[in-house]
């Protein structure tokens, strides 16, 4: 969803008010590009350069194809602006583009914060973490121009929306410290930047003498690094699936950290397990029994969902008072699709001792909830590093194609490490591979071309996330892209970008 950026501004200010209560002030609409052009740069004149900057980029990126656009500004004391965008009755309807758009302006014309409000309509959808973080690479670069670049492992927020980082840029290394996070949602729409204020002490950092050489890194790499043959039932394609990237100390080519770790458990199903209707009753077994709600103080409420081309959905709406869990079922077969939970704080992860309990509750549920079909499954336990979605445990049910695993989970669930409870399940459909396989590339092959694909950056991390002190931060090589972002083809041996 990049947008393609323009030499000339595309809209026009019907309102702008400096120090006084939001009123729009008409402006007629100008008759060519070159006017509109000049009418709105008149419009926003009173604004520092890099403040109308970021306005017009702005207005460029969510209504690039508006003739006019309601711009409201507001001046909060003395170096520091509020401005609406708000789209032209005329305009309502377009589609892809918020009704509206807020940014908070500080000294100099720093952005400091802005929030993007979409229609429900423009809300469906469910997109990959890859997906999101070009979005927000797309507006950063475009709307603020700045050296801030995008972590690869985005934190996925509500049902299916990411929290993107951003890092600055010292020197040409990227340093990171988190100085801004974008918001995207389900259906790939940006809805939030926020700018962060941090402690970054260039001088603390460590020196680049004594650096090994790139290539020396990339053979320190490769050592740590592997790939697995899987089927991708969704494209219909085997493909080779990396191990999860290390990140390689500068200095010394030994492994600093890896973002999780997995440990695979096999399962095999005898016969087909279906799930029985979901109820309202075990709607409630489920908030009290897995997600920690209060079961003494538990309400239930059902709705349907229908969007087209989609099967209806039943909706029921788990609340103890303080908590909402929100449980999706197939409105024909009463199967369980998805779970999360409704505006959820993050709280500190606690004793990794509680793993073992995760994973208790975590086939417990599988067992009696999950339609399954007669076969063989692996069970995939992800063990996140600290800073690295460590606040949660991760499970995910993998189906067998003969001897290959699917190369995207069937069910997901995700409990929270402070309390060992259900925070989030999703679902997909899947068809068993039955044909004869076909010839594909040897796993040797296939682990060269990742090598060659994949490029080696110096950035300072922080080991010990909670203090993040700049003197004990380290130059390590870390990769350009998350190994989850690509899918090497087993047929043709080209490295492709992962199906959303």
């Amino acid at each position: 969803m990049k947008r393609a950026h323009h030499s000339w501004i595309k809209w026009v200010c019907t309102g702008i008010l400096l120090a006084a209560p939001l009123a729009p002030v008409s402006v007629a609409q100008a008759s060519s590009p070159k006017a509109m052009e000049k009418e709105a740069l008149e419009q926003i004149k009173q604004l520092p350069p890099k403040a109308k900057r970021v306005v017009e980029e702005t207005a460029e990126f969510f209504f690039r194809s508006q003739h006019k656009l309601d711009i409201q500004i507001q001046k909060k004391g003395e170096d520091a602006w509020d401005v609406q965008m708000i789209q032209h009755p005329d305009e309502i309807g377009q589609k892809h583009q918020p009704g509206s758009v807020a940014l908070r302006l500080s000294k100099g014309g720093k952005l400091e914060r802005l929030d993007a409000f979409w229609d429900a309509k423009e809300k469906k959808g469910s997109i990959s973490q890859w997906t999101a973080v070009d979005e927000a690479e797309g507006f950063v670069t475009q709307v603020l121009g700045s050296d801030l670049r995008a972590g690869l492992q985005p934190s996925r927020i509500a049902y299916d929306w990411f929290a993107i980082p951003f890092y600055p840029v010292v020197n040409n290394i990227t340093v990171q410290k988190e100085a801004a996070s974008v918001i995207v949602d389900a259906a790939g729409n940006l809805r939030s930047f926020q700018s962060k204020e941090i402690e970054l002490r260039e001088a603390m950092l460590p020196s680049r003498s004594g650096v090994i050489d790139s290539q020396d890194a990339k053979r320190a790499f490769a050592d740590l690094f592997s790939v697995e043959l899987v089927y991708d039932d969704e494209r219909g394609k085997f493909g080779y699936q990396s191990s999860p990237f290390s990140r390689i100390d500068a200095k010394t080519g030994n492994r600093l950290t890896v973002p999780y770790e997995t440990v695979d458990e096999e399962w095999t199903w005898d016969q087909d397990k279906k799930s029985a209707h979901l109820t309202t009753d075990q709607a409630k077994a489920i908030a009290s029994a897995y997600a920690g709600l209060d079961a003494g103080k538990l309400s239930v409420r059902t709705s349907r969902q229908k969007h087209p081309d989609e099967d209806a959905k039943t909706i029921f709406t788990v609340t103890d008072g303080k908590r909402i869990l929100i449980l999706k079922a197939d409105e024909n077969t009463g199967t369980l699709l998805s779970i999360h939970e409704e505006d959820a704080e993050k709280t500190t992860a606690s004793n990794s001792k509680k793993a073992d309990e995760a994973k208790r509750k975590a086939r417990q549920f599988i067992e009696s909830y999950a339609s399954l079909e007669k076969g063989d499954y692996v069970l995939r336990e992800k063990r996140y590093a600290e800073g690295e979605a460590a606040d949660e445990y991760q499970f995910e049910l993998y189906p067998m194609h003969g001897d290959v695993r699917a190369a995207k989970p069937i069910l997901t669930l995700s409990f929270d490490r402070s309390q060992n409870t259900l925070s989030a399940m999703n679902t997909r459909s899947f068809q068993r591979y039955s044909a004869a396989a076909p010839a594909v590339i040897a796993e040797d092959q296939a682990k060269r071309a990742w090598l060659d694909a994949i490029s080696l950056e110096l950035q300072y991390i922080y080991l010990n996330t909670s203090t993040m002190k700049d003197e004990q931060a380290k130059l390590a090589y870390v990769p350009s892209f998350s190994a989850e972002s690509r899918f090497l083809n087993a047929a043709t041996g080209q490295l492709e970008k992962a199906a959303d």
